[in-house]
């Protein structure tokens, strides 16, 4: 699936991991083992998932990683990275 320069890769593998994510949450160990089969190598994998701005969600079941975007948060929510790890706030408006 991936062939050329670095930068060619990671742009080519984060439209297929957009893609992947696009409806939603996955188990990261599905992704890993999807792009496995696709011949997409694990570094460039994670270079990706920078790129998409993608981030690791921990559950019962798993880890899992999902698109992060300001669409799923919300008007009155936001994301934030606290120490690497995701955390949802609540806006309170005060009047």
């Amino acid at each position: 699936m991936v062939s050329g320069s670095k930068g060619d890769k990671t742009a080519e593998v984060a439209t297929w991991l957009k893609g992947f994510l696009s409806v939603g949450g996955k188990l990261a160990d599905e992704i890993l083992a999807a792009a496995k089969r696709e011949g997409i190598a694990e570094k460039t994998l994670r270079r990706a998932k920078k790129q998409v701005q993608a981030v690791s969600v921990q559950h019962a079941d798993g880890w899992y990683w999902q698109l992060a975007t300001a669409e799923a948060d919300g008007p009155n929510r936001r994301t934030h990275y606290v120490a690497g790890h995701l955390a949802m706030c609540q806006l309170v408006r005060w009047p």
